[in-house]
């Protein structure tokens, strides 16, 4: 198991003798917790290792609120906790920018994807790769 803060256990997926992968929890709030391992679900190790909980990334608004089906229109989201990282991402709906670009902590630039049909699609901002 991984302890993430006071009591908040998931399970853990053995990949090695030296490596595990654990789902973070859901938090209450930002901040950085202790990440502790446990062989036998009972005693975990008292490592010193933090996990961070960030405040995810929210589009506000975006301009142009449209373009062509073939893709390519730059499009500018505002909103806030955006984060200059190699995971940046946009999603147009399920379909995934072509290009991201990090502009400030309130504003990302996205090309928009090939689209095979017209319609609304939900903009959502990722820094993280999620």
């Amino acid at each position: 198991k991984c302890r993430f803060g006071e009591g908040n256990d998931v399970s853990a997926g053995y990949i090695s003798a030296t490596e595990v992968v654990c789902v973070s929890p859901a938090a209450s709030s930002a901040g950085a917790v202790d990440v502790a391992v446990s062989n036998n679900g009972v005693d975990f190790d008292d490592s010193s290792i933090l996990f961070e909980y960030k405040d995810g990334a929210a589009v506000g608004s975006i301009s142009p609120t449209s373009g062509s089906i073939v893709g390519g229109t730059i499009v500018t989201v505002t909103g806030a906790n955006f984060e200059d990282t190699n995971d940046l991402a946009c999603l147009f709906g399920t379909l995934e920018s072509p290009a991201a670009v990090y502009k400030s902590s309130t504003e990302v630039e996205c090309e928009a994807p090939l689209s095979s049909s017209s319609g609304f699609v939900s903009v959502e901002v990722s820094t993280n790769g999620v």
